[in-house]
């Protein structure tokens, strides 16, 4: 799933599901391994989600109960 802003061409969130939890770890490390794409992830159980906004991040990990992993 994609969410794209009315003003940005990029998206603004991207959810991965996960089939076990060394799955979304290993999708985890890779995504923090490029330091060049200014990301906020937060994660719990089977899923993570890529924000491009720190805010709505921090949002949906509290509403969720999710983890923020940065």
């Amino acid at each position: 799933m994609t969410c794209v802003p009315e003003r940005s061409e990029e998206p603004c969130a991207y959810l991965e599901l996960h089939d076990t939890s060394a799955e979304r770890d290993d999708a985890l490390r890779l995504a923090i391994s490029v330091p060049e794409l200014p990301r906020f992830i937060v994660t719990a159980g089977n899923w993570s989600i890529q924000f491009c906004d720190r805010s709505l991040g921090r949002e949906v990990a509290d509403d969720l109960g999710g983890v923020v992993v940065s």
